[in-house]
């Protein structure tokens, strides 16, 4: 089974934004394809069951979520053939 790498492959970072914070990046494979379609996951981070949203990568593998707090949080990607991150 495939790992999404996400220290090589996923690019991660929040822009400051009207005080309200943005994650956006782009997920791809080991071997650099991006994933289409993968589900990307945002919780809490403080407690790692406390979902707060969800979304898909689009064509090219770009996600983002937006209007977020100042705070950390934790992000899981899944995508079907890989193995869970």
């Amino acid at each position: 089974m495939k790992r999404i790498s996400f220290t090589c492959l996923l690019f991660l970072y929040c822009i400051l934004s009207f005080s309200q914070y943005k994650i956006s990046s782009s997920i791809a494979d080991n071997e650099n394809n991006m994933l289409a379609g993968a589900t990307v996951l945002l919780y809490q981070q403080a407690d790692s069951s406390a979902f707060l949203k969800g979304t898909t990568s689009d064509a090219s593998g770009k996600f983002e979520f937006s209007n977020l707090q100042n705070s950390c949080y934790q992000l899981r990607f899944i995508f079907i053939g890989y193995e869970n991150f």
